[in-house]
């Protein structure tokens, strides 16, 4: 028996079929201030999501570090969260959105998911690694387009003359670093990736958002973009680089 069997009952949902794949998979992972955990909202049951695989076969060998929303509110209507209000959850960015809190004993206070997992590589890691078996079994390969605004790898900056209150508070700069970090997490997660479903079976194809070198202001993280910053995105679609991973994509595909 394969994870994918093991799990099945927790996706069924009246006059749907995972068999068809009616069912999309979604996960939004907004993190809880108040753990360190993620809270991970599906429209199906996701409890698998919240601890890797060997934690499930050897009780405490590994830490718990995410809360099935779905679960925990099971008995308040769970299933009629409005997609908009988990969005919300999803991107409560510092400073621009106040922190959410839901209504648990303590309460819980959740903020933007990109705090634990900007790019989404811990919840697709996850899955791939509970359903390894089924993966090598009836696919060819996996492919991971990720989309995002921020280089790869970023200049070092120069930490030199620098004066006396600088000095005292550099340390605390990388917490400033944050999805630098997370970057160089992220990268050492694929690598697992790799090695759990080979390098032929695994595929990553990168899209990334560069403003105009003409007038090299990035889009703002606003409600309101203007039009230049509109055209601007829509742009970089265009870029020789992502062009160049378009082709990748469709003859990954074919």
């Amino acid at each position: 028996m394969n994870e994918l069997t093991i799990y099945t009952d927790l996706l069924r949902l009246p006059g749907l079929s995972i068999d068809r794949a009616e069912i999309p998979l979604m996960f939004l992972t907004p993190s809880i201030i108040n753990d360190g955990r993620r809270l991970t909202i599906s429209p199906q049951g996701v409890s698998y999501m919240m601890v890797a695989p060997a934690g499930t076969r050897q009780s405490r060998s590994l830490e718990v570090d995410a809360v099935d929303f779905g679960w925990l509110f099971r008995e308040h209507q769970a299933d009629s969260l409005r997609f908009l209000s988990a969005l919300r959850m999803n991107a409560t960015y510092p400073y621009i959105l106040p922190l959410v809190h839901l209504p648990t004993d303590p309460q819980m206070e959740i903020i933007d998911a990109g705090w634990r997992d900007n790019y989404g590589i811990l919840s697709s890691s996850r899955f791939l690694q509970v359903f390894r078996n089924w993966i090598l079994e009836n696919t060819s390969r996996v492919i991971l387009v990720q989309i995002n605004s921020f280089e790869k790898n970023e200049q070092i900056s120069d930490q030199a003359n620098q004066g006396l209150v600088q000095t005292l508070i550099n340390p605390l700069g990388l917490a400033g670093k944050m999805l630098s970090v997370q970057e160089l997490e992220h990268d050492n997660s694929l690598g697992f990736v790799y090695d759990l479903l080979g390098p032929d079976r695994f595929e990553i194809v990168r899209f990334i958002y560069r403003p105009d070198r003409e007038n090299p202001l990035a889009a703002t993280i606003s409600f309101h973009m203007t039009e230049y910053e509109r055209e601007d995105i829509i742009d970089a679609v265009n870029t020789e680089e992502n062009r160049r991973s378009f082709a990748r994509l469709r003859e990954l595909l074919k």
